[in-house]
């Protein structure tokens, strides 16, 4: 019979390894991923945050939980354990079982625990590393603000960092407080006894190192909280008003100093290892964080609210004079347009090409007409109407316009096979557009651009119509493979046609295959004879995600919409 460290330790390398071979597989997905698109740089940078922070998070936090866990292991606690109703009896009553604590493999639970606690805390802020590139690589605005006087790129890049930091302090002492009163507990160095709370002195004392620590953090985080008001939306603008500054700061700085006072008596409970203290300490903070809460709405209503255009109009030039610097308004300058005047036929000549693009379509009863006659198909697909301009035979035109996708979920469910879905049926094609006021004998729009595959009454050439990339398009797809891809119906028969952008990740290696079945958790990827030596995969296909993955600093417009450039059709 194993021992039970020997299976402890087995469990944590099964759960370790079952860890690493993901992060593993997503790792060399990603690399070929950002590869295939010339990013190599934006993928080395990523993943040498992430494998810093893991490393400084998890190490860090196994350190200080391996040390509060073995000191309560190490700690002085009765030889047996008694615990009582754990079982019964044969009549129904509770009996009393003894056990030796010490005879548990109490390192090699300690070790165990730790461990996999601070790697699933590495994995976690090493997910938020964005946040610390940011703090790492922030410059000054070159501008402060009128309350603390600090530098506005403080509030935008380092604050967060601090919060996570704070958090991280927070998560640590919790997690150290519950693995130690585990141990104190199940070892009976804790206990009740008469319906109270009893601890052993080396219990008791490393409990308040805990709390004086957890005070330290809140001390730290009420300094936080101060900066906060400067983000908060607590009065008639965004950031600081006149009840924050008046009583919120300097409740905050008090509840920082208190936390230390806090701290300060829990650290001298360690000389007079009683309850006293701690219990002062805690009703301290807690009195004083009750007040927080409580007085300034109290304060708001009975001293501001009476008057506040005149307490509040500081606080609200200083938001405006802010906006408009983060707008970039500050250098506008403003002059005034009579709007008086006669419409003569000059003006309207020299104002033509407005006249002539005036909206008459809205876009919401068009995308219907445009699906209605230019879907074709029922596995394609118009998202929306988008609306932009182009110069067509020599004039400025208004247009809109919408992209033919494929929408996979419409073919027929005896269609839905594994080929069609990732071989054969892999992108949408063309788009139809029309002139923003004109419609034929009908009431129908009057199209420059229709049909499958696209034709063009002005000026306008598709070379390239396939759209494989999309604001639908959320499965991958597999090109160049032993299936030819479907391009389009004409008539009776079939066109199909095979990709030959440079986009997606070569599949000619076994191991690539066995990497993306993996990954993808799909294993007909690796079985399939329609991979062939040539094929490559096309995944992250939603434009937003793709972006998102590049750049996830980039704010992004919320719908993407295509243009037709130099025959091919681009998203922006």
């Amino acid at each position: 019979m194993r021992r039970p460290s020997t299976l402890i330790l087995f469990a944590v390398l099964f759960i370790a390894g079952v860890a690493a071979s993901s992060a593993t597989g997503r790792f060399f997905v990603d690399w070929l991923w950002f590869t295939s698109l010339g990013f190599e740089s934006v993928f080395a940078t990523v993943w040498k945050a992430k494998a810093a922070i893991f490393v400084t998070f998890a190490a860090v936090s196994v350190l200080l939980l391996l040390v509060n866990g073995l000191a309560a292991v190490h700690s002085e606690a009765p030889r047996m354990r008694r615990l009582r109703g754990i079982r019964t009896d044969r009549e129904g009553r509770p009996e009393v079982v003894e056990f030796h604590p010490d005879r548990l493999p109490w390192r090699s639970i300690i070790v165990a625990v730790t461990s996999v606690v601070a790697v699933l805390i590495g994995l976690a802020y090493a997910s938020q590393w964005e946040i610390f590139l940011k703090g790492w690589e922030a410059v000054p605005f070159g501008r402060s603000e009128p309350i603390f006087g600090r530098d506005l790129s403080f509030y935008v890049f380092t604050v967060p960092v601090l919060d996570v930091l704070r958090d991280w302090g927070l998560l640590l002492v919790f997690l150290a407080a519950a693995i130690s009163g585990a141990v104190y507990w199940v070892r009976g160095a804790a206990h009740q006894r008469g319906g109270m709370p009893h601890f052993t002195t080396g219990a008791t004392r490393h409990l308040s190192v805990l709390l004086a620590l957890f005070f330290l953090v809140k001390a730290g985080d009420f300094l936080l909280q101060r900066y906060g008001l400067l983000l908060s939306n607590n009065g008639v603008v965004f950031g600081a008003a006149y009840a924050d500054v008046h009583l919120r700061l300097p409740l905050l700085t008090a509840l920082a100093a208190t936390s230390i006072v806090a701290s300060t008596l829990c650290f001298a409970n360690l000389i007079s290892v009683g309850f006293r203290l701690p219990i002062a300490a805690v009703v301290l903070v807690f009195a004083l964080s009750l007040g927080e809460g409580l007085l300034p709405p109290l304060f708001q209503s009975y001293r501001v609210k009476p008057d506040e255009l005149r307490l509040e109009s500081p606080y609200i030039a200083s938001n405006i004079a802010l906006t408009r610097y983060g707008f970039g308004l500050d250098h506008i300058a403003s002059k005034s347009f009579p709007a008086a005047g006669k419409l003569t036929p000059e003006t309207l000549v020299t104002n033509r090409v407005t006249l002539e693009n005036i909206r008459w379509w809205d876009p919401r009863p068009l995308l219907d007409t445009y699906r209605q006659l230019q879907e074709l198909r029922l596995y394609y697909d118009f998202r929306d109407v988008d609306v932009d301009r182009y110069t067509l035979d020599g004039t400025y035109r208004q247009v809109m316009l919408s992209a033919r996708e494929l929408n996979q979920s419409r073919l027929p469910t005896d269609a839905q096979t594994w080929i069609n879905r990732h071989f054969k049926y892999t992108h949408g094609i063309g788009l139809a557009m029309s002139p923003v006021n004109r419609f034929d004998s009908e009431g129908l729009p009057e199209f420059y651009v229709k049909d499958i595959p696209p034709t063009s009454s002005v000026d306008l050439r598709i070379d390239r119509p396939g759209i494989y990339f999309g604001e639908e398009t959320r499965n991958y797809v597999v090109v160049r493979g032993g299936t030819k891809e479907f391009d389009h119906a004409q008539g009776q028969e079939n066109v199909y046609t095979t990709y030959t952008g440079r986009d997606g990740v070569s599949l000619g290696s076994l191991w690539r295959r066995a990497l993306f079945a993996w990954q993808l958790g799909d294993v007909k990827l690796f079985l399939s004879g329609n991979v062939t030596a040539s094929s490559r995969i096309l995944f992250r296909r939603r434009i937003q995600e793709r972006i998102a993955t590049l750049a996830p600093f980039l704010v992004l417009d919320r719908n993407p919409y295509l243009v037709v450039s130099s025959g091919h059709l681009v998203w922006i």
